[in-house]
């Protein structure tokens, strides 16, 4: 129909089968803002019963981005329109029974964020935490490696001297005697 459409695809199709679907042309805006996105055919083209020019359809919309938020525990999208600012939620993590969770900044390619204004692309952001450990565990090893004794000692804290006394079997005649830890017991701290 003239200069203002591009011949995709001529097709000699038998009466009674479907011509084939060329690749979707891309149609691009003049405005930064909105895009063309193709929504299908004006026609079908399964069942040719005569000549047929079929044109491509698409609607002209704001375009949109997806954010994803990485969340503690959750990851969650949302999509805005372009130039649009998006609100930071809440971070929140789950603490465990060790662990307690305190949401400290946003994250945005490494770099911290604190608000997500005039968006132009997809994005990605993550919550970033410190953890605050309320005990931590303490293995007590015997000189051949197993473990005499385990211990949650609460942060800060010290840990307690097991019962019994470390050991470690006599080897090529030498006998050996506990002497003390390796680690220092008292303060435990992450």
């Amino acid at each position: 129909n003239g200069s203002q459409y591009t011949i995709l695809s001529t097709q000699t199709v038998e009466y009674g089968y479907g011509a084939i679907a060329p690749n979707v042309p891309l149609r691009t805006s003049p405005n930064i803002v909105y895009e063309y996105v193709f929504t299908g055919w004006d026609q079908s083209f399964d069942f040719v019963e005569s000549n047929l020019q079929i044109e491509a359809v698409y609607e002209y919309r704001i375009k949109t981005f997806e954010i994803e938020v990485i969340n503690g525990d959750e990851t969650t999208y949302h999509t805005v329109n372009y130039g649009s600012s998006f609100t930071l939620p809440k971070g929140i993590k789950q603490p465990t029974e060790q662990i307690t969770y305190i949401f400290t900044h946003w994250e945005m390619d490494g770099k911290e964020i604190t608000s997500l204004e005039n968006i132009t692309s997809n994005i990605t952001i993550v919550a970033i935490f410190e953890s605050y450990y309320e005990y931590f565990i303490v293995d007590f090893m015997n000189g051949d490696g197993t473990i005499l004794e385990t211990q949650k000692v609460i942060n800060g804290q010290s840990a307690k001297l097991p019962e019994p006394t470390a050991t470690k079997a006599r080897e090529n005649g030498i006998v050996y005697v506990f002497s003390s830890w390796d680690k220092p017991l008292d303060k435990i701290t992450f």
